[in-house]
């Protein structure tokens, strides 16, 4: 492909999620085939690819993605398609490889956007990433400190997650996560800080609550999680369960470290217990200076 922006049409699409995260494909006017075709634009090496799976082309002025009859489907913000108009960061999503569609006036300042985006996110679920987390951390302990204001810190994990993926398979475990992402985003405010920190574990940093806020929270989503269904892209029916460990600083004086591992700690608990439950940290009151 050329490597020259397309002026004309100033689309391109991004890796998020999968191999060669971060590259860049520039769209122009002949149409932009993704399959596990030799001669496709983007090659996805994957017996569930088909070898013409997808293609992205100019139509009408617009740009539009049409499933090329796949068995396994192709993917537009996590509903599947047969053939839609695209908008600026649609996610695309063709087996486990997840692009992010750009329209743009100026392709290369997107990109660099984009980018710039993606060390700060987890490109499979769409969440901030543990590098966000860790940057809150340390920016609401010494507001809490400073002002005498509750902290909380809650971690959970996905319960058995290796036997998900043992009896579902890989794609099936991606699916849980992003559902599972979805469902619990809309349960946190805007202050909130939820995150993907590595595999099936997540963490969320929430501003103003104590103890007891905290263990209303933590119960609220384990709730969520437990009544659900989740489905992979063959509709197979998953139920999965959450351990959770909670921390909060509520008065007291602890670095972002210890707050963080007092968090896992409670988690590890959880999990030691059998999962589906949710430990807290214990409290130690702050000394009178």
């Amino acid at each position: 492909m050329s490597s020259a922006p397309s002026l004309k049409l100033n689309g391109f699409v991004v890796v998020i999620h999968g191999p060669e995260r971060g590259r860049r494909f520039l769209l122009e006017s002949a149409p932009f085939v993704i399959g596990r075709s030799p001669e496709a634009n983007l090659i996805i090496n994957d017996d569930r690819v088909s070898r013409q799976h997808a293609t992205l082309s100019f139509e009408d002025g617009e740009w539009r993605i049409t499933d090329g009859d796949s068995r396994n489907g192709t993917f537009l913000n996590e509903s599947r398609i047969t053939n839609e108009p695209l908008r600026d960061r649609d996610r695309l999503r063709i087996d486990r490889v997840v692009l992010r569609f750009r329209a743009a006036t100026d392709v290369e300042a997107a990109y660099h956007d984009e980018i710039y985006e993606l060390m700060r996110s987890d490109g499979l679920t769409g969440l901030t990433n543990e590098r966000v987390l860790t940057d809150a951390l340390e920016r609401e302990v010494r507001r809490s400190e400073r002002y005498r204001r509750p902290l909380t810190l809650i971690t959970f994990e996905v319960d058995r997650f290796a036997e998900v993926v043992r009896s579902f398979g890989g794609q099936a475990g991606e699916a849980v996560l992003m559902q599972l992402a979805e469902l619990l985003l809309g349960q946190f405010r805007r202050d909130d800080v939820f995150c993907r920190l590595d595999g099936e574990r997540f963490g969320v940093l929430v501003p103003e609550a104590d103890g007891l806020g905290a263990l209303t929270i933590a119960d609220k989503l384990w709730r969520t999680v437990r009544d659900a269904t989740f489905t992979d892209d063959s509709h197979q029916q998953i139920r999965i369960t959450l351990s959770v460990g909670i921390a909060s600083l509520d008065g007291h004086r602890r670095t972002c470290a210890e707050l963080r591992a007092d968090a896992l700690q409670a988690l590890e608990r959880a999990q030691d217990r059998g999962g589906n439950c949710i430990e807290a940290a214990l409290f130690r009151p702050l000394t009178p200076s």
